[in-house]
């Protein structure tokens, strides 16, 4: 039987009234395919349920990271909104100043295009190109004086050096090579050949010297020709450079006075809207590292700490309405729900405390049925009126409806 109703006193009033009573069947803890359904009148059904929060929420990260803060504890109260734990946000606030330093920057481009050539921003164009054309004259005359001044005057004086000492050494040469001659002494008529002397030995030394002479004054003409060469080469690269600065110069110019073309200023618009979407989707995250209670409530359990790593989409604390409570029961048969109405009062009995009796009301009645232990129901929500300071979540209920 029932705890919290006495059901043999109704049955004893139904009698003495004359109606007959309606058997009650045992509950059997044995048989769990027999529904826990009880009519005792035909204004009263009796039925069970379990009680629940009117709302509760499994609350889960949006975001993964690092525990840094936990707000709350089991048993707290929050309201909508309020921090419930707070994970490591420095890699997600650096992300957002990047986002924002780009977006700043493409919008300056932007401005910059729509706005289009200032009369400063001509005038610096147009007297570059006339610095670099002076650049460019200049280049093309000192090359010119390279070839046409000192180049030419130092290759001819080292040739004439070279010439000079290449007389030097023929002559140097002859000279020793007389000294090697045999001839006729015409007072003897005896032939002599002096192949050592003094003559000789003086004429051989002038020789190694001019010998030596030459072959610097080669050297030389080689070195300046080494020169001359590498010469030409920086001065011809340096036209090239200056003449490619004005070409530049010279466009840039071009560009200014024709004014910005529709497509650029469509791509730098594209631009800064993608900047934007960068910047959103990162304070987005950045958000995603608070995370704040769906709903008001008391947190029922919490099964993270500071420090632990979370997933996005993981569970971390559960929060319930424990100031709104119902019973929820799943028990009444076809022939019992088409008898509930909207507001229905009801009387709830809690199987813990056998004292208590609670007021509440229907609040939902299920549209569809289910198959509960082999048998066609309907589930029923009871909304209670009143609460208990030692109800919990889950305790078993017995309701009595009273019907119309």
């Amino acid at each position: 039987m029932r705890k919290g109703f006495n059901v043999g006193m109704v049955v004893i009033l139904l009698v003495l009234a004359g109606c007959s009573a309606v058997e009650l069947p045992e509950r059997e803890v044995d048989a769990p395919d027999v529904p826990i359904v009880t009519r005792v009148d035909a204004d009263v059904v009796l039925a069970e349920g379990a009680v629940e929060a009117v709302e509760r929420r499994a609350v889960s990260m949006r975001s993964g990271g690092t525990v840094l803060e936990l707000e709350v504890e089991e048993g707290d109260v929050v309201a909508v909104g309020d921090v419930l734990l707070r994970l490591d946000a420095v890699d997600a606030e650096l992300a957002v100043a990047q986002a924002e330093a780009s977006l700043a920057q493409a919008e300056a481009q932007l401005a910059r295009l729509e706005a289009g050539p200032r009369d400063t921003d001509l005038a610096v164009a147009e007297a570059q190109v006339g610095t670099t054309r002076s650049i460019v004259t200049q280049a093309l005359t000192e090359r010119q004086q390279l070839y046409a001044g000192t180049t030419e005057a130092r290759m001819a004086a080292a040739e004439a050096d070279l010439a000079a000492a290449r007389a030097e050494e023929l002559a140097a040469r002859v000279a020793y090579d007389r000294t090697l001659e045999c001839f006729t002494n015409p007072e003897t008529g005896e032939e002599v050949c002096p192949s050592l002397g003094t003559n000789e030995e003086r004429a051989r030394f002038a020789w190694r010297a001019t010998q030596a002479g030459l072959g610097a004054a080669e050297a030389a003409l080689a070195a300046l020709e080494t020169i001359a060469s590498t010469e030409e080469r920086i001065a011809n690269a340096a036209v090239g450079v200056a003449r490619a600065q004005q070409a530049v110069a010279e466009a840039q110019l071009v560009q200014l006075e024709a004014g910005v073309a529709v497509e650029e200023i469509a791509a730098a618009r594209s631009a800064v809207a993608q900047a934007m979407t960068a910047v959103d989707g990162a304070r987005v995250a950045l958000e995603r590292m608070e995370l704040v209670a769906p709903i008001s409530g008391t947190v029922t359990r919490v099964v993270i700490k500071v420090g632990d790593q979370v997933a996005p989409g993981q569970v971390v604390l559960h929060i319930a309405t424990l100031d709104a409570l119902q019973v929820r029961t799943i028990d009444l048969t076809e022939l019992d729900v088409v008898r509930l109405e909207i507001g229905q009062p009801v009387e709830v009995a809690i199987d813990a405390l056998p004292d208590v009796t609670l007021a509440g009301h229907v609040s939902e009645i299920g549209l569809e049925a289910v198959d509960y232990r082999g048998d066609v129901t309907y589930p029923v929500v009871v909304r209670l009126d009143e609460l208990h300071s030692r109800l919990r979540l889950g305790m078993t209920a017995d309701v009595r409806i009273t019907a119309p």
